[in-house]
């Protein structure tokens, strides 16, 4: 056993620090009554002076292997000098620097009471001549034994770490392969092996987030943490998915945490962005962006997030400025010059906004986001066709472009331009994305106005079901219902589209189907 051994290492030390300190007190007593002087006699002598000194001694060795025990075996003063940030063998030195200091004082203090000359000149002379060799030697018996007591220990720490460490590293392998379960299995034998093993404890919560296990996946993120309170990614991913699963003060909580442990990293601003985004929380989220372009002025993403945030919050002015800002790091950014000009045309500088859109168009011949943002702005001019013509052009430029070919069906189907290009886009869009709410209505508003309503119905009715906050989903399914005969229902769709946005864009439509004026 481990513990048996560290209580011996520590009891040779006492035993070879008093048998040097018994030689030299018998070299000095041969010397002084010669060689006729037996031993026996002289040890009685000896142990009657040192009497003090041999219990003071066993007491600190006894007190010494119970702090051992108690701590794991663990020594203690390494342990405590952890705190202080020092290199690693100098914590060890200032520990046995440390014992062999309290022998000293202890031998010092007893030797003290013993010794019968007059003045404390003598004393210290005397002390030191005979000490000084005796401590030499107990110092270097003392790191030795102090070192052997450290090397069982860690080759015990490794014998159990190396398997586990087999392990984990099949995990990893299996996690990155996508092989969940079986990496699962591995994790649970690593820990089984090393149960403070916070490493095997992130990943097996990442192969339960990977399964869809989140409420074991949150248990593994939280005994992680517990392990180790200074893992960085722990915190960070324990954020995220509390905020997937909806605990959203959880979630701003660990992202704190996060950030207090890596505070020039931008993952934790980002995900305290986006919470307080989720909860309409404008200015912390602009806040946190902010914070990440001062050290990052760069970075693109970050700064289009921040934008688009301010655009659709409609504080045009902070998003003209912003979008800015970015256009001095990058003059070429096409989409901060289509988020400029928005933000000019929401403060009501329509003829800048147009001007600057044209121009950017002009630039940047490859790119189709000026002539989308300039399809937009005239969208909200009501301009159709003009828009139609950017949209058309865009279109050009990104053939498979999912919003681009949306708007250009829309666009057509609405106001009855070309219906069979409607169709053909339509139906090319929704060949690739069924699912998607606004490719549904646009698909099921074309199908209406080719007086399909059977076909229509069920289209519009996922789409509003599928994106419940459209204004325009709503009208739509609205007004196919009333083509339908069903005007109880149909009319309470057209009221619902009224409710979200009074001035949608159809909304005149919508009041006059409901015997409504302005």
């Amino acid at each position: 056993m481990t513990t048996p051994l560290l209580w011996s290492l520590l009891l040779a030390t006492l035993i070879i620090f008093l048998t040097v300190d018994l030689s030299f007190a018998w070299s000095q007593n041969r010397r002084k009554r010669g060689s006729t002087s037996r031993f026996l006699p002289f040890l009685q002598r000896w142990a009657t002076m040192n009497g003090v000194k041999l219990l003071g001694m066993a007491a600190l060795v006894i007190v010494f292997s119970l702090a051992l025990l108690l701590q794991e075996y663990t020594l203690v003063l390494p342990e405590i000098l952890k705190r202080i940030r020092l290199p690693f063998m100098v914590r060890w030195g200032l520990g046995i620097a440390l014992i062999m200091t309290i022998l000293v004082l202890v031998d010092l203090f007893i030797s003290r009471r013993t010794y019968q000359r007059a003045t404390k000149v003598h004393f210290y002379r005397w002390w030191l001549k005979r000490s000084s060799m005796r401590f030499c030697v107990g110092g270097v018996v003392g790191v030795l034994a102090l070192g052997s007591i450290w090397g069982v220990r860690q080759y015990k720490l490794l014998q159990q770490q190396s398997l586990a460490s087999r392990y984990l590293t099949s995990a990893v392998r299996y996690f990155r392969q996508q092989q969940f379960r079986e990496a699962t299995v591995e994790l649970r034998n690593a820990i089984k092996e090393n149960p403070n093993d916070y490493e095997a404890l992130l990943w097996l919560a990442r192969c339960h987030w990977q399964l869809g296990n989140l409420p074991e996946a949150r248990r593994g993120y939280k005994e992680s943490v517990r392990i180790e309170p200074k893992l960085y990614l722990a915190h960070l991913e324990l954020g995220q998915l509390a905020f997937a699963m909806g605990l959203k003060e959880e979630a701003v909580t660990e992202a704190g945490l996060a950030l207090l442990l890596a505070q020039k990293a931008p993952e934790p601003r980002l995900l305290l962005a986006g919470i307080y985004r989720s909860t309409g929380r404008v200015e912390p989220a602009a806040e946190q962006y902010r914070a990440i372009l001062a050290t990052n002025s760069a970075n693109r993403e970050v700064r289009n997030l921040l934008v688009g945030m301010l655009l659709n919050s409609h504080s045009f002015a902070d998003a003209g400025r912003e979008a800015e800002n970015g256009l001095r790091v990058n003059p070429r950014d096409t989409d901060l010059k289509a988020a400029l000009a928005t933000a000019r045309d929401g403060e009501g500088r329509r003829g800048e906004a147009e001007t600057m859109l044209k121009e950017a168009a002009r630039q940047d011949t490859v790119s189709p986001l000026p002539l989308v943002a300039l399809g937009e702005l005239y969208v909200r001019r009501r301009e159709y066709i003009p828009a139609l013509q950017c949209y058309e052009e865009a279109l050009k430029r990104s053939p498979n472009n999912r919003t681009i070919i949306n708007n250009a069906a829309l666009l057509h189907a609405e106001h009855g331009y070309d219906l069979a290009r409607a169709a053909e886009l339509a139906s090319r869009i929704y060949s690739r994305y069924p699912r998607e709410p606004a490719v549904q209505d646009t698909m099921g508003w074309v199908l209406f106005k080719q007086g399909k309503l059977n076909q229509a119905l069920p289209l519009l009715r996922l789409a509003t079901s599928g994106q419940p906050a459209s204004p325009a989903h709503h009208y739509h399914y609205g007004v196919a219902l009333l083509k339908a005969g069903q005007s109880v229902t149909g009319r309470t769709e057209v009221e619902k589209a009224l409710n979200i946005s009074p001035d949608f864009d159809g909304a005149a439509e919508a009041r006059r189907l409901l015997g409504e004026r302005r």
